[in-house]
């Protein structure tokens, strides 16, 4: 009986540990305002609505870059404004991509 109680204090040891990391990473990455990338993965949280229903307030959001992208797809990146943006991809110009937000009236290009 205690080997089985050792064991599992152990295994939940090593999930609270882990959660602690995790939880530790994501607080820094909020502070410092950055994204988190591993192994060409990057992670933020979504802080706007302009992707509701698909995508909530809160919601993590892992990107990892692709060599192609097709419309219909949901991308992220970085405007003007150093502000990363996901939308989804509704149309291509050329090599332009024209993107917009499912709970949006406009492409991201309209003003």
């Amino acid at each position: 009986m205690k080997l089985i109680v050792r064991i599992i204090l152990g295994i939940l040891s090593f999930f609270v540990t882990c959660l602690l990391i995790v939880t530790i990473i994501f607080l820094f990455q909020k502070e410092n305002g950055n994204t988190m990338t591993i192994s060409g993965y990057t992670s933020f949280v979504n802080i706007g609505t302009s992707m509701l229903p698909e995508i909530q307030v809160g919601d993590m959001v892992i990107v990892h870059e692709q060599e192609s992208y097709k419309i219909g797809d949901i991308i992220s990146y970085e405007n003007d404004d150093e502000i990363t943006v996901t939308h989804r991809i509704i149309d291509k110009d050329g090599k332009k991509y024209i993107t917009k937000g499912d709970n949006k009236k406009f492409t991201d290009d309209e003003k």
